[in-house]
């Protein structure tokens, strides 16, 4: 079924789709799909798994379960290097439209140190 929708979609549509994908945008892709195809009641997980089979590789590899993918330290990492225990993590929206939005994340713990280093996450 999925090989009918995208012949169906025509071709500017496709070429659109495997450009964005190459770019690593699959959502954008997603939504090229259900907009090429008005007519069908393509819902977001038929679309994505569409551009999957047409690109394997699009949706990443996954992490085995229980794992972290390698890469920067995450917040996880950063608070649990903090002295004591971690009691709380407080999420907080900050920016504004023209330097961005972005979360501060805040880890509290139950014996604060004031030398440990402040950080911001975003």
């Amino acid at each position: 079924m999925e090989q009918e929708l995208w012949e169906r979609m025509g071709e500017a549509a496709r070429a659109e789709i495997d450009a964005v994908v190459r770019q690593g945008m699959v959502v954008r892709a997603v939504q090229v799909v259900r907009q090429a195809l008005p007519g069908e009641r393509v819902g977001i997980h038929q679309a994505l798994d569409l551009v999957g089979r047409r690109h394997p590789g699009a949706r990443g590899p996954r992490p085995p379960p229980g794992t972290r993918p390698a890469g920067p330290p995450v917040p996880l990492d950063r608070a649990a290097a903090l002295p004591g225990r971690v009691v709380a993590v407080e999420a907080l929206w900050d920016g504004d439209t023209v330097h961005d939005w972005f979360v501060d994340l805040v880890a509290v713990a139950d014996a604060p140190d004031d030398q440990a280093p402040r950080w911001r996450a975003r």
